[in-house]
């Protein structure tokens, strides 16, 4: 009897009409009305107090694994070749090169930690820089710095693999 008469029983009609005017409110004030489905989506991770789904973090983290691979055998080529962007080889003369692209990178991350920290602190970051409906997800950030860092880092390391002696496999 007790449960019968609780006040979310009784009031589930009311807590539905609720949560459909938020959501009109929602759609109306920050989104474009094209996309209802993925702005229904994007309210229903908000309301459960997560930025990014199970499935992005698990392919963030599956990235964060390979780049790490990438980056720790660009070192150990460094180290065992010696190279220098000092001197006269030709790695020293295409380095700055990739100079410009991996501060582009560095930017894009610096971006998506930005408007991730301010997604996280529940800032409404889209009202405060007067975005109107151009702007991204904090996982649609991610998922763009991890794809550029990713090729930037097989370019880097295709260059340095080409770069190398390798004695008799050299043609």
């Amino acid at each position: 009897e007790k449960i019968r008469s609780s006040f979310i029983t009784v009031g589930v009609g009311r807590l539905h009409s609720l949560i459909s005017f938020v959501e009109a409110d929602y759609i109306d004030l920050f989104h474009d009305n094209r996309d209802v489905k993925k702005t229904h989506s994007e309210l229903r991770l908000l309301a459960q107090g997560r930025l990014i789904s199970q499935r992005e973090l698990f392919f963030f983290g599956l990235f964060g694994g390979i780049a790490l691979t990438l980056l720790l055998v660009i070192a150990f080529i460094w180290v065992i070749q010696g190279l220098d962007v000092d001197s006269k080889s030709p790695f020293a003369l295409v380095f700055p090169t990739f100079r410009g692209p991996f501060l582009l990178i560095v930017l894009q991350w610096l971006f998506t930690w930005n408007v991730l920290g301010w997604s996280a602190n529940h800032v409404n970051y889209k009202n405060v820089l007067r975005y109107n409906y151009h702007y991204s997800l904090p996982s649609e950030l991610l998922k763009r710095a991890a794809t550029f860092t990713a090729i930037f880092l097989i370019l880097f390391l295709l260059y340095l693999l080409t770069d190398l002696n390798l004695g008799p496999l050299q043609r």
